[in-house]
């Protein structure tokens, strides 16, 4: 027998699996932040393609499109 109690083992034992959630729960939330910095750089790119000559979309509203307006009545 090594000396220990096994009531202190079982504290080291839950103290480990507790540390084990703790890491993967913070390797979850930044996976999730990564996840939606690529996102926003993706819409922060395609913002920019609107200012370029030919972009497939315009940043004013086409022949047959109203535009222009933002209904806040509601």
């Amino acid at each position: 027998m090594s000396g220990i109690s096994p009531e202190v083992m079982s504290q080291v034992a839950n103290a480990d699996l507790s540390n084990q959630i703790s890491v993967r729960v913070a390797r979850k939330s930044l996976d999730i932040a990564e996840s939606q910095g690529e996102a926003m750089v993706a819409m922060i790119r395609a913002a920019g393609e609107v200012a370029r000559p030919g972009a497939p979309i315009s940043a004013r509203p086409g022949a047959g499109e109203t535009g222009g307006r933002l209904d806040v009545t509601g």
